[in-house]
């Protein structure tokens, strides 16, 4: 395991960049863990999120790391969780299509996944007010029908990881600094627009890449084993 420092001073000594600032070296960092997030569908990533929703509410935001949801499940305190069925945005707007205050309330039943942003910045929705935000930095889910009470809300999917800094470090910084490394590497040979040298690290993060992809067959093999024995 490497600290951020180490992986810094390592990106100056590969890369002969001497010249770069940290926040410069950072952002390297940031754009290749990102594109190891979106080259893999690792076990140890970030898969649950968790929000709450009030009395009338019919939607929740989160951060814009937000991925792919896989499922989505809701509980009053303390109480049982059961998981809302999904809907396209189409059958959403058809079931749901009037404003919360027009709507009688109950137990939340179904999502939709939405950036909200989208709907606002089209004129779809505009009765939700405070579900949006025009930065495009949030995404959420639209919830039907209105809250009828306080609820927990657990979103189960798959998020990019955190943006490292001196005060945040990532499940790739601490278990395959390796990987950040070479990854930030690309994405400095795709600003030299060096075709080859960006294949070149492709090739080496394939490779390691494939190593603990491995690891994950090999752990699902073991769970799956256990299960039929």
């Amino acid at each position: 395991m490497a600290t951020i420092n180490e992986v810094r001073a390592e990106f100056r000594r590969v890369s002969g960049r001497d010249d770069l600032s940290t926040a410069l070296i950072d952002g390297y960092l940031n754009k290749g863990q990102r594109y190891l997030d979106q080259l893999t569908q690792y076990q140890k990533a970030p898969t649950r999120l968790q929000s709450s929703l009030v009395a009338g509410q019919i939607y929740t935001v989160f951060s814009a790391r937000m991925r792919v949801i896989h499922e989505v499940w809701i509980a009053q305190s303390g109480e049982q969780k059961w998981q809302l069925g999904k809907m396209s945005s189409v059958l959403y707007r058809e079931t749901y299509p009037k404003p919360p205050s027009s709507m009688d309330t109950g137990s939340p039943l179904h999502y939709t996944p939405d950036s909200l942003n989208y709907f606002n910045a089209s004129g779809d929705f505009q009765y939700y007010p405070g579900a949006y935000s025009d930065s495009f930095t949030k995404n959420g889910i639209l919830i039907g029908p209105p809250a009828d009470q306080a609820y927990e809300v657990e979103v189960l999917g798959r998020f990019f990881s955190p943006v490292i800094s001196d005060s945040q470090s990532s499940w790739w910084l601490e278990q395959q600094s390796d990987l950040v490394l070479l990854a930030a590497m690309r994405m400095l040979e795709t600003e030299y627009r060096n075709t080859q040298g960006t294949r070149d690290w492709d090739l080496s993060l394939a490779a390691m890449l494939k190593a603990v992809q491995d690891d994950d067959v090999e752990e699902d093999s073991v769970t799956i084993n256990l299960m039929e024995g």
